[in-house]
């Protein structure tokens, strides 16, 4: 699993179960690109009850979720928003389980950096400039 830290700009990568855990549920707001309807579900289908809050989250940011409420008629998928804002898409990776280690990991870490960009976007859009404005909001 990777992740971006939006204060220190930082891609973080862990592989050991514990390490995922413990971020998961020490994160103070999780963002990502269908994360209520793909990543937590699997996330708590893999760890079980360990994270079965998270998606019970009060601060968590569906970037799909979003773009289909600001605009349902424009192609909302990852790599849509990617070629809209110049930026490589995923790296297409069709196995997933005989490619060495490092090839995931590329894969995730790029993930996360265009969910960030995404994010960005997102922000502008909604013409806020930090996600607290988000869940501030009235």
């Amino acid at each position: 699993m990777s992740t971006y830290d939006i204060d220190t700009h930082e891609v973080l990568t862990f592989t050991q179960d514990s390490d995922i855990i413990a971020t998961l549920m020490g994160s103070e707001l999780l963002i990502g690109f269908n994360i209520m309807g793909y990543d937590l579900p699997l996330i708590e289908k893999i760890y079980g009850t360990d994270v079965k809050c998270l998606t019970k989250l009060e601060r968590s940011f569906d970037l799909w979720e979003a773009a289909i409420t600001l605009n349902p008629n424009r192609l909302n998928n990852v790599d849509a928003w990617a070629g809209r804002l110049g930026i490589q898409g995923k790296i297409v990776i069709d196995d997933w389980e005989h490619l060495p280690l490092e090839a995931y990991i590329e894969r995730c870490e790029q993930d996360v950096k265009i969910e960030y960009r995404i994010y960005l976007a997102m922000l502008a859009e909604m013409k806020v400039t930090d996600y607290k404005d988000i869940f501030n909001a009235k």
